[in-house]
């Protein structure tokens, strides 16, 4: 009789030795079959890269590309001697078509790992661990790996079969993780190389047990079966018993060696609605994986004794019943029994806890009719994970600007990335605390007359205004911060006015310049004005509004910012 369930997250002490270093020989398997999309193929070559730059110089490196057959592109190599460009022009033209088989790209694993102690031989594949030619059943793959080689499985991309690839790995001693399209895969191969460089504890299993040490009976799932120094423990159990746990204990090994660790459950909090379901979605990835599992077929039964004779009217004497037929099964008929078994398991807590899997999905039923016509049952309160809701809740009321025109841009304000303490005065937190640019020795009223300019006149750029490097524009880039103003389209259409205004002054001030006669208009009595003077007195007028549109634009351009 199930009784409760209970959930355990700790933080073990794993210990900080550091593990001799070893050479190891890499065989780096790329799935480049038809599910591989273009993305997915430059993000699995760049892994490759990264492990070609991070593993060690005296490690042995080989590069195969598969789908349902094996293609060697790099032999055992050094990895200091491996030329990494010409590795990836192999790659290039690779993927497209073609399944997916495990068991070819194994077999041209361990094939070039011969020889090499089982510890030292690293199979990493890359790919999204769904298996469509070939063997299926990942008992017929660990015989392939077990006592070969340590699995590394490196899902990229969307959707990956986590459990085949975290079983694989749990199986061999090995490590399974993710690697999603938006990440740093340079990155991710330096973290993934340092945590395979890290001591691990492999084969966890975890039994809750009572106050007198005796176990408690439970079904209990530990999220890995491997554990790194400083990762998280997780384990989801349902006890079986009445018995009351007061600790966990956890049995593993840790460099080849036994580990053990026991965790108190002193201080556990009642009332988590949310275990039951994250409990079922456990079993049933438990359950899938059970699918897995080799079966022998049980002996044949003894068939049934065959009933007394009988006579029958019409006829002379009794007939004889046929001879019984005994009860014999195949190994594959009890396999495909058993999984029918899983399978009505997994459908039944599926709908009960309204759980996706491989046998279950959701469905849209509007009305109690579709119910009874599909044979689904309405989820009931238990099915969730309730949570008290408090009488009222305050409504927070954001203030909203109402009178933003239809074309309005925002603009936000450049942030501060850099700062530069010259002799000569430079850059600070503030902003510029000398009167000289410690790059160019501009003057700083020059320096800030140029930056003006350029804030006024440009939009989504990047600059360098008041000692402060940014974005000045839209779009949403890191280089401004989310306070801003709203310019809108008038006060464009003012600053191209300007600009075009700007444009004409220059053009009269050159034409002063040049013609200082000429330029000018006769006086009411025919003569002429004195040259010099009007030309001089033209040339400051053009002067001083190039100053006056200078600081306009300067202020647009900080209130921009």
């Amino acid at each position: 009789m199930w009784r409760a369930r209970e959930m355990v997250r700790a933080r073990p002490e794993i210990g900080r030795a550091q593990l001799a270093y070893r050479p190891r020989t890499w065989v780096i398997l790329d799935d480049v079959s038809a599910s591989r999309g273009p993305m997915e193929l430059r993000a699995q070559a760049d892994l490759v890269d990264g492990f070609l730059r991070e593993l060690d110089e005296e490690d042995r490196v080989a590069v195969v590309a598969f789908d349902v057959t094996a293609r060697q592109k790099l032999g055992l190599t050094r990895v200091k001697d491996v030329d990494r460009a010409a590795v990836r022009r192999a790659l290039k033209d690779e993927g497209g078509v073609g399944a997916t088989s495990f068991e070819v790209a194994l077999e041209a694993a361990t094939k070039l790992l011969a020889g090499t102690a089982a510890e030292d031989a690293m199979i990493v594949y890359l790919g999204d661990g769904v298996i469509t030619s070939g063997p299926r059943n990942l008992d017929a793959l660990r015989a392939q790996l077990v006592g070969r080689a340590q699995l590394i499985g490196v899902g990229v991309g969307d959707g990956p079969d986590t459990q085949s690839l975290e079983a694989l790995a749990a199986a061999t001693g090995g490590y399974a993780t993710l690697i999603d399209l938006a990440d740093d895969v340079h990155w991710r191969a330096f973290d993934l190389v340092a945590a395979l460089h890290t001591p691990r504890v492999t084969g966890i299993e975890a039994r809750l047990v009572d106050a007198s040490g005796a176990a408690v009976p439970a079904a209990a799932y530990v999220r890995s079966a491997q554990l790194a120094d400083g990762e998280e423990l997780e384990l989801v159990a349902r006890l079986a018993s009445a018995g009351t746990p007061v600790a966990v204990e956890l049995t593993g090994k840790l460099g080849g060696a036994p580990w053990r660790q026991r965790i108190s459950l002193d201080g556990a909090r009642p009332s988590a609605g949310y275990l039951p379901r994250l409990w079922a979605h456990r079993h049933i990835a438990a359950r899938l994986l059970a699918k897995h599992e080799p079966v022998t077929a049980p002996p044949c039964a003894a068939p049934e004794p065959a009933p007394a004779p009988t006579g029958r009217r019409g006829h002379r004497g009794a007939v004889a019943a046929p001879a019984p037929i005994p009860v014999c099964l195949t190994d594959a008929e009890a396999r495909a029994k058993r999984d029918e078994e899983i399978r009505r398991e997994v459908v039944a807590l599926g709908k009960r806890y309204f759980l996706l899997s491989r046998h279950t999905s959701l469905l849209v039923l509007e009305d109690d009719a579709m119910y009874k016509r599909y044979g689904v049952t309405k989820g009931a309160g238990s099915t969730w994970a309730p949570y008290a809701a408090p009488a009222t809740i305050p409504v927070v009321k954001t203030a909203v600007a109402t009178d933003i025109p239809d074309d309005a841009e925002l603009v936000r304000s450049p942030l501060q990335v850099f700062a530069n303490y010259g002799a000569y005065g430079g850059l600070d937190r503030d902003g510029w605390d000398g009167s000289f640019d410690d790059f160019n020795f501009a003057p700083r009223n020059e320096l800030a007359r140029v930056e003006s300019r350029f804030a006024a006149r440009t939009r989504g750029e990047l600059g360098l205004a008041s000692g402060k490097l940014g974005t000045i524009g839209h779009g949403a880039g890191g280089g401004g911060n989310v306070e801003g103003d709203f310019v809108s389209a008038p006060s464009q259409d003012l600053a191209r006015r300007e600009r075009q205004d700007e444009a004409k002054t220059e053009k009269n001030a050159d034409k002063v310049l040049a013609d200082p006669v000429a330029s000018q208009p006769a006086e009411a009595g025919g003569a002429v004005a004195e040259p010099e003077k009007e030309a001089e007195k033209g040339a400051a007028e053009a002067s001083q509004r190039l100053r006056d549109s200078d600081r306009a634009a300067h202020r647009r351009g900080a209130d921009r910012r």
